[in-house]
């Protein structure tokens, strides 16, 4: 649309098989209104390209007021975020288990310095699908000088 500044598209599927599948695999229309757990059914192998994707879609990669620590944070609904946590927790070895807020109808989870760093480290480094802005932050995190070998 001309002078619109919506920057979404729409994807309309018609198959009837691909939309059984989809349903199968908990892509619901509406997603925002339908919610079911995925999470437990992708393949170890994937993991991390899943959350990178739910990353790039719903969550956050910046740095604190001040500029001085890097920051990742995600949000969603209450499966979702503990779903990360989880994920960052077992996979990733992060022990800090942050609080979940919940401001509006959404809830989200946030890391902070070292530990934003080892998720995006996890997440990005050898990725060969992501955005390319918050591709160019993970980098710029996990390069940072006092987070080399990101000890701590």
């Amino acid at each position: 649309r001309t002078g619109s500044t919506n920057h979404g598209c729409t994807i309309i599927v018609s198959s009837k098989k691909l939309c059984s599948d989809l349903l199968e695999i908990g892509i619901l229309p509406q997603k925002t209104l339908h919610t079911i757990s995925i999470h437990d059914k992708i393949p170890t192998k994937f993991c991390a390209d899943y959350w990178r994707g739910v990353l790039d879609g719903d969550g956050y990669l910046g740095y604190s007021s001040g500029h001085k620590y890097p920051e990742i944070g995600l949000c969603g609904d209450i499966d979702v975020i503990e779903s990360f946590r989880e994920f960052c927790c077992r996979t990733i070895g992060i022990e800090y288990v942050p609080k979940i807020s919940k401001p509006s109808k959404i809830f989200y989870v946030r890391y902070g310095s070292c530990n934003a760093a080892k998720i995006t480290d996890f997440l990005y480094s050898g990725a060969h699908v992501f955005l390319d802005r918050k591709y160019r932050l993970a980098n710029e995190f996990i390069s940072l000088p006092r987070y080399s070998g990101l000890e701590g």
